[in-house]
C-alpha cells in the first residue's frame, strides 16, 4: 500500500498540471500565429481606413482576433454607428455559414449607457473583408451581442466601446 499511495498521487495530480501545460502550449501557438497575422494583414488591414481596436481573447485567455473599426458617424444624440471588421487568426468554421477568415458588422453603440446592438454582418472568405461575402445575416442581434465566435466579451467590449465613443466626428 505505501508503494501504491504515491503513484496514485503522482497519477491524480498530473492530470491539472497536463492541462494547464497544453493550455500554454495552445497560448503560445496562438500567440505566435496573431504575431504573424499582424505582420503580413495588419498595416494592408489599416491602409483601407480601417483603425486597430484591440485583439480579442478567448476565455482562457488564447488570442482570437483582431477587431477594426471606421465609419463611426452619429445617429441621433448619444447613439453612433460603426462598421467592425473582425480580422481572425485562423478559419472560422460553423454550422451555419461556409468557413471565413473575416466578418464586417454594421453595429450601434449607446456611448451614454454603454450598450450597443450588431444589426448587419457579413462572412468574408479573405481576412481584410474583401470580396463577396460568404454568408450574410440582416437580423438585428440582441442587445450587447457581437458575432465574434470564441472570443470572451470581455476582452474587447470596453476598448470597442471606448474608441467608437471618443472618436472625435
Amino acid at each position: 500500500m505505501r508503494k501504491i499511495l504515491p503513484l496514485l498521487l503522482t497519477v491524480a495530480l498530473s492530470g491539472p498540471v497536463l492541462a494547464q501545460d497544453m493550455l500554454e502550449q495552445m497560448r503560445g501557438d496562438a500567440t505566435r500565429g496573431m504575431n504573424e497575422f499582424r505582420a503580413a494583414h495588419k498595416a494592408a488591414i489599416e491602409a483601407q481606413g480601417w483603425h486597430f481596436v484591440v485583439g480579442t481573447q478567448s476565455v482562457e485567455e488564447v488570442p482570437v482576433s483582431d477587431v477594426f473599426v471606421k465609419g463611426v458617424k452619429t445617429e441621433q444624440g448619444s447613439i453612433r454607428s460603426a462598421y467592425l471588421l473582425n480580422a481572425f487568426y485562423i478559419a472560422v468554421t460553423s454550422a451555419e455559414a461556409p468557413e471565413y477568415l473575416s466578418s464586417k458588422m454594421l453595429v450601434w453603440f449607446d456611448c451614454r449607457s454603454g450598450s450597443y446592438e450588431q444589426h448587419i454582418v457579413e462572412r468574408y472568405a479573405t481576412v481584410e473583408g474583401s470580396g463577396n461575402p460568404v454568408s450574410r445575416t440582416a437580423e438585428k442581434q440582441e442587445a450587447g451581442e457581437i458575432e465574434i465566435p470564441g472570443a470572451d466579451v470581455r476582452s474587447y467590449e470596453k476598448p470597442l466601446i471606448g474608441a467608437v465613443c471618443t472618436i472625435r466626428l
